[in-house]
């Protein structure tokens, strides 16, 4: 029989462990978390809080399921583990929060392909279903591309929007006063791989203008990606923002 007053949820980093702990404070009914391997905060939080955990991975969520009553919702912050039918069944409602303003940037690395493309940004509270990002939209927040932003900094301020869309509309999703609509047509959508190909360019590949400093600015992950051209010799150079 459903519970539809309590929630699993699935968290990690600065998203995850945000949402939970506002979710503690206002004594959300929580019969299980399931955290990434290197989310030492958000175990910490979880046995403040009395709350079962498990390391997300496929076992476990096997094991959990194979014993566990449904509950009213699954809640999806920023866990990177794709969420098959069985997993997405084991709740009547699925929340996921999304970096994008979909339709555009459904997938990975919206940061980035705002910038790169031209696209708004913006963050999305979405409800789950087995198409990756494609469930019908309860809110959405916009956030402002700058002329300055490199792909890490627009990142940092869509977690910030992530965290504070849930924690303004959370209760009135659960309340059932915003009701999901389904998302318009068209948008766009990107993989991993669409971006690792357009970030190392042949220098006879490079955009040229505005283009250019878009796909500069836009996988400007420092210290840990950049954009990269390829001279003729084999060599690579690593463009990224001056610091």
């Amino acid at each position: 029989m459903t519970n539809h007053s309590t929630s699993i949820v699935f968290a990690s980093k600065q998203v995850g462990y945000s949402c939970l702990k506002y979710l503690s404070a206002i004594n959300e009914k929580i019969v299980q978390v399931f955290i990434g391997a290197d989310d030492e905060d958000i175990r910490s939080l979880c046995e403040d809080n009395g709350y079962d955990w498990a390391i997300c991975s496929r076992d476990n969520i096997a094991n959990y399921l194979a014993s566990a009553a449904p509950a009213g919702w699954l809640l999806n912050f920023w866990s990177s583990l794709i969420l098959d039918e069985n997993t997405l069944a084991c709740a009547d409602r699925r929340l996921n929060i999304h970096p994008g303003l979909v339709p555009h940037c459904r997938g990975n690395d919206s940061a980035a392909w705002c910038i790169r493309q031209d696209i708004p940004a913006g963050v999305s509270l979405i409800e789950m279903e087995a198409v990756l990002d494609a469930g019908a939209i309860y809110s959405q927040m916009q956030v402002e591309v700058k002329s300055t932003d490199t792909g890490k900094k627009l990142h940092h301020r869509q977690i910030d929007a992530c965290i504070e869309l849930f924690i303004r509309d959370w209760l009135k999703i659960r309340a059932g006063e915003i009701v999901p609509h389904p998302q318009p047509e068209g948008g766009s959508y990107f993989k991993r791989k669409d971006t690792n190909q357009d970030r190392v360019r042949k220098l006879d590949d490079l955009p040229t203008g505005k283009a250019l400093a878009r796909w500069i600015r836009a996988h400007d992950f420092s210290p840990a990606t950049c954009a990269e051209i390829v001279l003729p010799d084999g060599n690579i150079f690593e463009i990224r923002e001056k610091t």
